[in-house]
């Protein structure tokens, strides 16, 4: 699979960020400014292709993983869930394009997205 580039939308501390990958990527930056995060983005974005393998577990967009935003009014701070939270990436699989969307739209929803075609071109690998 070649990621060809994502983009996230409130997940950590990103508001938004997109970006074009190459065949071979390095993530540099120091400590606490999302590099990981970035890396468990795609993780999360590819786990329909996961999912038509069997044996591996795939995860969804965490509580944990949306983003907050605080706000001040007088001595109150009120931290506000940022939604939705969203992936978007295009990949080639076995010389197929596809592009690929996860999202949760909610605090209390669940991760959705279309897993169909990817998960078919996983389970006939």
């Amino acid at each position: 699979m070649n990621v060809q580039n994502i983009s996230i939308q409130n997940f950590r501390g990103f508001k938004y960020f997109e970006t074009q990958l190459q065949k071979k990527n390095v993530i540099v930056g120091n400590n606490g400014l999302g590099n990981t995060a970035i890396l468990d983005a795609i993780s999360i974005r590819i786990g329909n292709f996961l999912l038509g393998i069997d044996d591996i577990p795939v995860s969804g967009i965490q509580t944990e993983n949306i983003c907050y935003i605080s706000y001040q009014t007088g001595s109150l701070i009120d931290r506000q869930p940022q939604f939705p939270v969203k992936f978007s990436c295009n990949v080639q699989i076995n010389q197929k394009q596809m592009h690929c969307d996860r999202e949760r739209k909610a605090l209390k929803g669940k991760t959705s997205g279309e897993i169909a075609g990817i998960r078919n071109i996983a389970s006939q690998m």
